[in-house]
């Protein structure tokens, strides 16, 4: 599941960042009623904005943030995992990069229960080129180097409606942007991406809209290019 955007844990108001930590705390408590104990669950995290209170100081207050709520769903016994989610940088938004993630975990104290949620738009808008295969798996090896592999648990899965590098946060219906449908049958059919879970946030006008995108994403499973074995997708689900 996904935190309000309203939470901003490396605000620099005292206040708000108090309230932040407090509603996500009750967001998780909310999210292990609603799913079932016998899976392991995730709450999935944009780091936070700093508000002009710049970036350093910004990455630590997320930490700050984090380590209470930590505490807090290590008292209540809590086995939600927690997702930082990777921005497109827009505004004073932290975490657009992989070296300012990899900061947020290991200052962190209770580093197992945190991992990564890769979105595609945020990616490309960042800088990485993942309209083909050498974009892909450079971002790949930046977060294996950074971070780790193991930590990556959900993609979200969107085109994007600005340039590569445009700092700019806005989805699109996949292919129907600049990552293009080559970019989405690459990241469909990877080796190491394909078996992960991939969440469509893509614009929805109507019902319609939903079983466009996840028709298009089944026709391009059946790619054969250079990744063999590829018989299975990971479960999509829309939000």
């Amino acid at each position: 599941m996904h935190a309000s955007y309203l939470i901003n844990l490396a605000s620099p108001d005292k206040k708000i960042q108090n309230k932040s930590v407090c509603a996500f705390i009750e967001e998780i408590k909310r999210i292990e009623s609603l799913l079932s104990i016998s899976h392991q669950s995730y709450v999935i995290l944009h780091p936070g904005a700093h508000r002009g209170a710049g970036e350093e100081k910004g990455l630590k207050k997320i930490v700050s943030s984090l380590n209470l709520v930590l505490e807090e769903i290590n008292i209540l016994k809590l086995k939600t995992m927690i997702l930082l989610e990777n921005t497109s940088g827009s505004g004073t938004s932290l975490g657009y990069n992989f070296g300012q993630l990899r900061s947020i975990i290991e200052n962190t104290d209770n580093k197992r229960k945190l991992g990564i949620c890769v979105d595609t738009c945020h990616a490309f808008a960042a800088g990485y080129n993942l309209t083909d295969e050498e974009g892909i798996n450079k971002m790949i090896a930046d977060l294996e180097r950074l971070i780790g592999l193991e930590r990556l648990k959900v993609i979200h899965l969107n085109d994007s409606k600005f340039p590569l590098g445009s700092r700019k946060d806005r989805h699109m219906h996949i292919g129907q942007g600049y990552i293009g449908e080559a970019g989405f049958r690459n990241i469909i059919n990877h080796p190491f991406l394909r078996n992960i879970p991939f969440i469509l946030e893509t614009p929805k006008e109507n019902e319609e809209d939903d079983r466009k995108n996840i028709s298009f994403i089944k026709k391009m499973k059946q790619y054969r290019g250079n990744y063999p074995d590829q018989n299975s997708l990971s479960m999509i689900i829309i939000v």
